[in-house]
């Protein structure tokens, strides 16, 4: 019975590897013969096996990949060269694969089937280049990547029971959604087709606002309207720098999925800093600047004990209301994330490395950790001027008063004036030489003298100062 079914599958042309490699595996492993895929042929009869295979395999390549593996001898060979072309796990694939997992979004004209086959083809190939995603990530990137249709959705599946937090029971929601929403609306606002889709976009590239006179957009999207009378909802639509921004901790780091880079607001924090002048477009399309970069040291509780972690390349941003763990720059290091309605557990290589707590009131994971400061950055700025005279190298008094009256230095100040330096003294003073004399005139009764001091031990006496005479004729010395 087996042997009748007939298999069609289409040429690979060099896209969508993971779906052609998926099925060309099932095919084999029906007729036995996935083995060859691994191990030549050592006798006659596997020979006519592998070429049986490779007949597959050709018949499933277009000309231009079948031309790549045309000097392959056996199945085997034609396999492993195929899978080093299209299937390369160099750290480059990965993080452009990261990347594009976690920069995804479901479009207005895509269907919920499409979005989330599109979100598990990405974690499949994630998985095949050793990089796998849990139920749990997969679940929440099907959910944040939703538009603004599924908000309501989006909402309501924070108090689902934990028992029905399920893959399964999360697809068959969102398909009743999407025909709820389809009924609700007229099958227009939800989902429209994708030529329609296009030629909404391109009106409203010639299109002007009735409101704000910006082309782009209609006067019912304006978000100009939405600042000026704003409601519960809109409240809470805003992004994550608008909702945090009343917030009183501006020390905790939040993770964030839409975030490319770590974002801090504490110059202090940093080590190897260095400044830079880059833009960051926050959530409500405002830009904020960033101002340096350099590595943040945090120390994470995990369980009781303390772990270190070392954020590079974090960018250094004063405007930013709280600090950004940004999950697409941890998993491009290899970090897992793992959510649940909860915690968010981070991991490296099978170890946590942190946890993030799950904060009802704004909804985001906050990081459960402290920042190292570097001792470098720690600084006493009020000092009298002896104190920075020394701390500067042993500058002179006058030119630090000048630097402190006329604010050359930001954070020199100068609590009172302090007695004179005598290291600058005796590390200053200069020894003078005797001029040579040609003649011999008036040699007697002429008496030479040479006086030292301040000497910085005392003699028995207390004495400071020694002189030295001799005269010139007698050379007596005394």
């Amino acid at each position: 019975m087996s042997e009748n079914v007939k298999f069609s599958i289409a040429k690979f042309d060099g896209k969508d590897f993971a779906i052609w490699k998926k099925q060309i595996t099932i095919l084999l492993k029906s007729k036995g013969l996935e083995i060859l895929l691994e191990f030549n042929p050592e006798n006659e009869e596997d020979t006519k096996l592998d070429y049986q295979v490779q007949t597959i395999l050709l018949n499933a390549l277009s000309p231009d990949i079948a031309q790549k593996i045309i000097n392959c001898k056996t199945a085997s060979e034609t396999w492993t060269r195929l899978l080093s072309v299209y299937e390369n796990a160099s750290q480059s694939s990965v993080d452009r694969l990261f990347e594009e997992f976690y920069s995804y979004r479901m479009d207005s004209g895509t269907d919920i089937a499409t979005h989330i086959s599109k979100v598990e083809s990405l974690a499949i190939m994630l998985e095949q280049l050793k990089h796998p995603q849990s139920d749990n990530a997969i679940m929440t990137k099907i959910l944040m990547s939703l538009p603004e249709s599924f908000l309501g959705f989006r909402r309501a599946s924070d108090s689902v029971h934990p028992d029905f937090k399920t893959k399964d029971e999360l697809v068959a929601r969102l398909m009743r959604e999407e025909c709820d929403l389809k009924n609700r609306t007229g099958g227009e606002t939800a989902y429209t087709s994708t030529s329609r889709s296009q030629n909404i976009a391109e009106l409203k590239k010639r299109t002007k606002c009735n409101k704000c006179g910006i082309i782009g957009h209609w006067a019912r999207e304006c978000r100009s309207k939405v600042r000026r009378q704003p409601t519960q909802q809109d409240e809470d639509n805003v992004a994550l720098i608008s909702t945090t921004s009343n917030a009183p901790d501006t020390d905790s780091w939040v993770i964030d999925s839409g975030a490319t880079k770590h974002t801090c607001n504490r110059h202090e924090w940093f080590k190897n800093y260095e400044s830079i002048n880059e833009s960051i477009e926050v959530a409500d399309r405002q830009c904020i600047k960033a101002i340096g970069q350099g590595t943040v040291v945090l120390n994470t509780s995990v369980n009781g004990r303390k772990v270190k972690m070392y954020l590079n390349n974090v960018l250094h941003a004063p405007g930013i209301s709280r600090n950004l763990f940004s999950i697409g720059a941890a998993a491009k290091r290899g970090a897992i994330f793992d959510f649940n309605e909860q915690k968010c557990v981070i991991k490296v290589e099978s170890v946590v490395k942190a946890i993030a707590k799950y904060d009802p009131l704004s909804r985001l994971y906050i990081l459960d950790a402290k920042v190292i400061i570097p001792v470098s950055m720690i600084a006493i700025t009020n000092r009298d001027i002896g104190q920075w005279h020394e701390a500067l190298g042993h500058t002179d008094s006058n030119v630090i008063e000048r630097m402190a009256r006329e604010r050359i230095v930001n954070g020199l100040e100068i609590v009172k004036n302090s007695q004179k330096c005598e290291a600058c003294g005796s590390g200053k003073a200069t020894r003078a030489s005797h001029p040579t004399m040609d003649n011999k005139i008036d040699e007697i009764g002429t008496i030479d003298m040479d006086l030292i001091g301040k000497l910085s031990v005392t003699g028995l006496r207390n004495e400071q100062y020694a002189v030295l005479m001799k005269d010139r004729f007698s050379h007596f010395t005394g």
